[in-house]
């Protein structure tokens, strides 16, 4: 299989490439749509804001490759904000188009006024925890949840149909949506990258994943 990482010069992909080739899975780093269109597997990565991510993809021409690719049934992971961008839309620092390859929108965590610690953005170790969810393929994952992955962010996918949501942590007794995972296609809102072996795990299954869909 030939599994690639989109370079679009947001997200850490050294440190992902690294991870793969810890459970034995070189990565093609590219931006070039015909190396995209022939890959077996695709992974976007994510770090920082919505719109400038999207204005990348946008300027290189990649968004309707990614759909394409999409479409094709072939595995897609989208990481952090990567994730995000497969949302319809997001209101990170003004209303501004996805992806909308899952419906639904990408909003800033609510935090609770009363508790003076829950502050944004949500940074730390937190564990994740399977939610309720009749998706075929959430055997693949079983072995990563109640362990804690690393997540920085303020604002959260919230897929409209919630059997997309196979993942939440808690952060102060709010529930965040940390995976969702929609025929061929899984988010991550942690970075597994920084997750230690946890993370290592997380890729190995979705390694995994991409080899059964």
């Amino acid at each position: 299989m030939r599994f690639t990482i989109i370079d679009y010069g947001i997200g850490n992909i050294l440190s992902i490439t690294k991870a793969f080739e810890k459970n034995g899975v070189k990565l093609d780093i590219t931006s070039d749509y015909k190396i995209i269109k022939n890959s077996s597997c695709l992974i976007l990565p994510g770090v920082g804001a919505f719109e400038p991510a999207v204005k990348t993809l946008r300027d290189l021409n990649l968004i309707d490759e990614i759909k394409s690719f999409v479409e094709t049934g072939k595995p897609v992971l989208g990481i952090c904000l990567g994730m995000q961008l497969f949302m319809t839309k997001s209101y990170e620092f003004g209303e501004n188009n996805g992806l909308n390859i899952i419906d639904g929108p990408v909003e800033k965590i609510q935090i609770d006024e009363s508790i003076s610690k829950f502050k944004l953005p949500h940074i730390g170790w937190r564990e994740v925890n399977r939610f309720e969810s009749s998706h075929n393929s959430i055997n693949y994952f079983k072995n990563i949840f109640n362990k804690k992955f690393y997540f920085v962010h303020s604002f959260e996918s919230k897929p409209n149909d919630k059997k997309y949501i196979v993942g939440t942590c808690e952060y102060f007794k709010t529930k965040i949506n940390s995976i969702i995972l929609k025929d061929n296609i899984i988010g991550c809102q942690f970075h597994p990258e920084k997750s230690g072996k946890n993370g290592l795990k997380f890729i190995e299954s979705f390694i995994n994943f991409a080899k059964k869909v």
